[in-house]
C-alpha cells in the first residue's frame, strides 16, 4: 500500500513496488485475461489488446480502441443489473465471464489504464517463427515455384548456412537445410527464423554482387 523503507546504494529510499509487464506465450496470456483463443471461429476480437476485428490485423496503420479497466469493469457491473446484456456485451469483446485478480483495483501495475490487457506484449516464438515468417515463406513459395530457380536458392542456402556456422560471433539463429530454404512445413519455429535471417543475408550478398558489377540496370 504504503510502500517501505529501504537502503540502496548506501541511500536511504522509499520503495514502492509494481508489475512492469507479464512474460508468457500466446495461449497463457489469453487465459489470463479471460480472452477467447484467436484462432477460434467466430471470435470478434482475435487480439486480446484491442476491439480490431480479423480483417484489420493486416492493417499497417490501425487505429486501435484498445481495452481499459473502467470498460472491464462496467461491463462486469452490468452482468449484475442486466445479466443477457452484459454477457453479449463480453462476447463482442470476446471475453469470457470471468473474476480476474489482474484486475483488482489494489493491485499495483505499471500501466493504470488499461491494466493488465497491454502489459502483455507478443512473444516472438508465435509472432515470427508460427506466424509472420511462415507466411512470408509461403507467398515466396508461390511467387519462386519449384525447378531451376528454387534449386539456385537452395543451393545458397546450404553455403550461406555452412558460412554463418563458421563464424566466431555464434549469436546468429540456426536455420535448417532439410527441406530447402523458403519451404517452412517441417521447421522448428527458431529454425525457421534461421532460415529467414539466411534468406535476407543472401538477398544482401547478392545485391552486393550486382551493384560490384555494374549490371545494376
Amino acid at each position: 500500500m504504503g510502500g517501505f523503507n529501504a537502503i540502496v546504494c548506501g541511500q536511504e529510499v522509499h520503495v514502492k513496488v509494481w508489475i512492469h509487464f507479464f512474460i508468457g506465450d500466446t495461449e497463457g496470456n489469453n487465459k489470463s485475461l479471460g480472452h477467447m483463443p484467436g484462432n477460434k471461429d467466430g471470435v470478434s476480437c482475435p487480439y486480446r489488446d484491442c476491439q480490431c476485428d480479423f480483417a484489420n490485423l493486416c492493417n499497417v496503420n490501425p487505429k486501435c480502441e484498445y481495452t481499459t479497466l473502467s470498460e472491464m469493469q462496467k461491463t462486469m457491473q452490468l452482468i449484475k443489473t442486466n445479466e443477457v446484456l452484459g454477457k453479449a456485451t463480453l462476447k463482442a469483446m470476446s471475453r469470457y465471464n470471468i473474476t480476474n485478480a489482474l484486475t483488482h483495483p489494489d493491485l499495483p501495475l505499471s500501466d493504470n489504464v488499461h491494466g493488465a490487457y497491454r502489459m502483455m506484449p507478443p512473444e516472438l516464438l508465435h509472432t515470427s517463427g508460427a506466424g509472420l515468417i511462415l507466411y512470408m515463406f509461403e507467398s515466396l513459395q508461390k511467387q519462386i515455384g519449384g525447378g531451376i530457380d528454387r534449386d539456385a536458392i537452395d543451393k545458397l542456402h546450404v553455403r550461406m548456412s555452412a558460412s554463418i556456422r563458421r563464424q566466431s560471433d555464434q549469436d546468429f539463429p540456426r536455420g535448417a537445410m532439410r527441406n530447402g530454404l523458403i519451404d517452412g512445413t517441417k521447421c522448428q519455429s527458431t529454425e525457421r527464423r534461421g532460415n529467414c535471417f539466411d534468406y535476407f543475408a543472401l538477398q544482401g550478398q547478392l545485391l552486393a554482387r550486382i551493384f560490384s558489377s555494374g549490371h545494376w540496370e
